[in-house]
């Protein structure tokens, strides 16, 4: 819970004002909704009131996507989220580029920018984090033409005050981002309180429907991905097994402790081949081979409260470019 609590802490109240975004990396250790070890995950909090750009350099990682999605919380999205990824990347010579954030179309690479849009996802995934190199990005707000503009829009963008409402000197047509106001405080909080709530109770009844169905993977209806925020190109499988020993997300749909355990997690690229090509993931407290291909399923326990040392929840994704 404590994880949850930071991270909706700093995207509602740290991070939270689309008047003056910043795509940030999630807080050290937050993990949400069978987060996928081999990625580094960015967030923005953006408003279909206001328009953006993403500049950047592509970097050497395997794959990278942008998202823009609606809702104060996976699962609550309403407007049909846009995505782009390093399939379609328009990028220069020297490998940077733009993404115009707009509602009509704009530039090489663009997203499009619904009215209720609320949040910016970027996706790296690394196959060997040791051999590539990130992609190096940064958000800015479009400037607004007039002081009216501003002020129509930073009300537009957030009911609740959220939003900045730039200053804009008239004759130069500058613009200062104001002090942080009570109002702001008291609604970040809110958010935070929201997304908190909101996606531990989300994740738990995804885990209560995967248990209905026991060791067994199966996907679920692509909306039901899109809405909590997921990326088109990833095909998900997840399932519920009844066994003491193997684990690989925890009841809270949590991924187990990858920085200091690395094999919980195994990819195309890490993974050892049978001689058919296939490969066997073992799960278990202690490596049995030394050879082998195993998943360490003993690096999370838990008491009651989980109720890891009955059941265990798995998933499983693949790219299906």
């Amino acid at each position: 819970m404590s994880r949850v609590l930071r991270g909706g802490v700093e995207a509602f109240l740290e991070s939270w004002d689309p008047a003056y975004p910043v795509l940030r990396p999630l807080p050290y250790n937050v993990k949400l909704g069978a987060d996928n070890p081999d990625n580094l995950y960015m967030y923005g909090t953006v408003s279909g009131a206001f328009e953006y750009r993403i500049r950047g350099t592509r970097g050497t990682v395997t794959y990278l996507s942008f998202g823009c999605y609606s809702g104060s919380r996976p699962g609550q999205g309403s407007s049909r989220p846009d995505h782009l990824d390093s399939s379609r990347l328009v990028t220069q010579e020297d490998g940077s580029f733009e993404i115009f954030l707009t509602p009509q179309p704009r530039g090489k690479n663009w997203l499009r920018l619904p009215a209720d849009a609320s949040r910016i996802v970027v996706r790296q995934t690394f196959l060997d984090r040791t051999k590539e190199v990130p992609a190096d990005l940064h958000i800015e707000r479009l400037p607004l033409a007039t002081v009216e503009a501003a002020q129509v829009a930073a009300t537009a963008s957030s009911a609740s005050g959220a939003a900045s409402i730039p200053v804009v000197d008239p004759a130069t047509g500058q613009e200062d981002k104001p002090a942080l106001t009570a109002g702001q405080v008291v609604s970040g909080l809110a958010g935070a309180s929201v997304f908190i709530n909101g996606s531990v109770m989300q994740f738990q009844a995804w885990s209560r429907q995967f248990a209905a169905r026991p060791n067994t993977l199966f996907c679920r209806d692509h909306d039901v991905y899109m809405s909590a925020w997921a990326d088109p190109a990833i095909y998900f499988l997840h399932g519920y097994w009844r066994l003491g020993n193997f684990q690989l997300d925890n009841w809270w749909m949590e991924s187990l402790d990858y920085a200091n355990h690395p094999a919980i997690t195994v990819n195309k690229a890490t993974a050892r081949y049978m001689p058919d090509k296939s490969i066997c993931l073992p799960g278990s407290t202690r490596r049995t081979t030394a050879t082998a291909p195993w998943v360490c399923a003993g690096c999370w326990r838990s008491s009651t409260r989980c109720r890891a040392a009955q059941s265990w929840s798995w998933g499983s994704r693949w790219l299906t470019q």
